[in-house]
């Protein structure tokens, strides 16, 4: 089937992205976004969420054209190859999706996302075929504040200090590991500083309804946005001054389900670094502790302009 058409269920996540259906049908899928503010200040520390997040969503659709009845595809692992800097506020990106195997209740599913004739990323999803859950929200949570903490949040929220002690107005007037912690995203996440060592940081996260795909479930394309939050803020309070990192690729394995309204710990580590690129592990664990996604990511270390960030 062919043209934009609505999306039923309501989606969080999908709605929070602008998303538009253009074409689903035969194992292929071709779907748009627009960066929304929730992502103001995103590419100053080259967090590709904007990407991941329609990756997640086109390829998904793809897999959905070979979803039998009771069943439904759920993402296993993604990967993404990034080629350019992650788009501004505002840019409309192009995904596009086919599936290339189905081996049983396994699918590959391939993409590309674009904006306009720039290839920002491809994208490779395994996704398994589980049987089908319902849930799905039928009603619209409070939109998020940009620049302001998440709907139901006290004040301090997602800042790494105590409620009260006040937070810079706006994304990029902190520095450092604060700075990323400001960003309107890691508010939408609920990140605060736990611990911070050396090459090592443990965040709190507390996603809420804007972040969930059905069940109280957070959306395939919002685990990467908590894990490259979690490995940007380690990676701003560690490079030196006048450095910066360019996202090369992210793995996402996604071990079980992670829930949405809970207490959340995301735990950012470097595995690896040479004077040109650092390697990350970032684990998302559920409130019982047990893991839920583990995100690997390789980044460039660059000299930063004068408007870069970490």
């Amino acid at each position: 089937m062919s043209g934009a058409r609505r999306r039923d269920p309501y989606l969080p996540f999908c709605d929070l992205n602008s998303l538009e259906v253009l074409e689903v049908g035969g194992g292929r899928a071709r779907c748009a976004t627009t960066i929304g503010s929730w992502l103001e200040g995103a590419g100053l520390y080259s967090i590709p969420a904007g990407v991941a997040a329609l990756a997640d969503m086109v390829l998904m659709y793809a897999a959905s054209t070979h979803a039998t009845p009771g069943m439904m595809p759920v993402t296993a692992g993604l990967r993404l190859d990034l080629w350019s800097a992650p788009p501004e506020v505002g840019t409309r990106l192009l995904g596009e999706a086919r599936v290339q195997g189905a081996p049983g209740d396994m699918l590959l599913v391939t993409g590309r996302i674009a904006a306009g004739e720039q290839t920002l990323a491809t994208a490779t999803i395994r996704s398994m075929l589980v049987p089908a859950m319902g849930g799905a929200s039928s009603e619209r949570p409070p939109a998020p504040v940009p620049g302001g903490p998440p709907a139901g949040a006290g004040a301090g929220a997602g800042s790494g200090r105590p409620p009260g002690s006040g937070r810079p107005p706006g994304p990029g007037t902190g520095t450092g590991l604060e700075a990323v912690l400001d960003l309107p995203a890691a508010r939408l996440g609920g990140l605060e500083l736990v611990e911070a060592a050396e090459g090592a940081l443990v965040l709190s996260a507390h996603a809420g309804r804007d972040l969930e795909r059905t069940g109280g479930v957070l959306h395939g394309g919002a685990v990467p946005l908590l894990a490259t939050l979690g490995s940007s803020a380690l990676l701003a309070g560690t490079l030196a001054e006048g450095m910066a990192t360019r996202r090369l690729d992210v793995t996402s394995d996604y071990v079980r389900p992670t829930m949405i309204g809970t207490d959340l710990v995301v735990r950012a580590a470097v595995v690896q670094r040479s004077r040109r690129l650092v390697r990350t592990h970032t684990e998302i664990l559920g409130p019982d502790g047990r893991l839920t996604a583990r995100v690997y990511e390789t980044a460039a270390i660059e000299p930063s302009g004068p408007s870069d960030r970490r």
